[in-house]
């Protein structure tokens, strides 16, 4: 390739790149959605209480059955918690507590079949 041959590519690839980046960004939001176990919003804490949006339907647990360390733990712990980006449990980095919302809404799931070990 010429030298404005390679100018040419470089202004095509410029010129389309802001595109490029919608379309990707779009494709990886639809994807992630696709993929998405449960929907998880509005978690709150309430005195004992802890209440989270699943699925858009809101509930209410007893902190003490969920998790004794969250029942424990100061406000500051309990606001510090990070949703698993496929939606399968809760995080709480100061506690080193997860929370699976299967487990939390009482969901056994199957084991897989077929399944190959080392």
């Amino acid at each position: 390739m010429t030298e404005r041959d390679n100018r040419q590519v470089r202004k095509i690839i410029y010129d389309h790149f802001e595109y490029i980046e919608t379309q990707w960004d779009e494709f990886q939001k639809e994807t992630q959605a696709m993929n998405k176990h449960h929907d998880i919003a509005n978690i709150q804490f309430e005195g004992d209480f802890f209440e989270v949006t699943v699925d858009s339907i809101t509930r209410r647990f007893e902190l003490k059955t969920v998790s004794p360390l969250l029942h424990q733990a100061s406000e500051a712990e309990r606001k510090t918690f990070e949703v698993s980006p496929s939606g399968y449990g809760i995080h709480w980095p100061l506690l080193d507590e997860d929370i699976s919302i299967d487990a939390l809404l009482g969901i056994v799931s199957a084991p897989a079949r077929n399944r190959k070990t080392a």
